[in-house]
């Protein structure tokens, strides 16, 4: 199995062309691959919910003004001031 050079990280084109792959590979080869797959979708989705959960503690009363004066710091993000 060759991955094409045009296929960088894992984007859903990536995703798309390790599903089809896994088609060909046979049934055990293609149950675990589809059962890992699912579990990246699930873990992003999960980690897309706790950014967006962190974010909106960042603009409660208690973080805003700490929050806004640590994101003033070239380098800081939203997950380093609200640590």
């Amino acid at each position: 199995m060759q991955k094409p050079e045009d296929l960088n990280n894992w984007t859903k084109a990536f995703r798309r062309w390790l599903a089809e792959t896994g088609e060909s590979m046979g049934p055990g080869f293609r149950i675990g691959l589809e059962t890992l797959l699912r579990q990246l979708e699930f873990l992003q989705g999960e980690q897309s919910h706790l950014w967006q959960m962190i974010l909106e503690l960042s603009q409660t009363e208690r973080y805003r003004d700490q929050y806004e004066e640590l994101r003033k710091i070239v380098g800081v993000g939203l997950i380093t001031a609200m640590s």
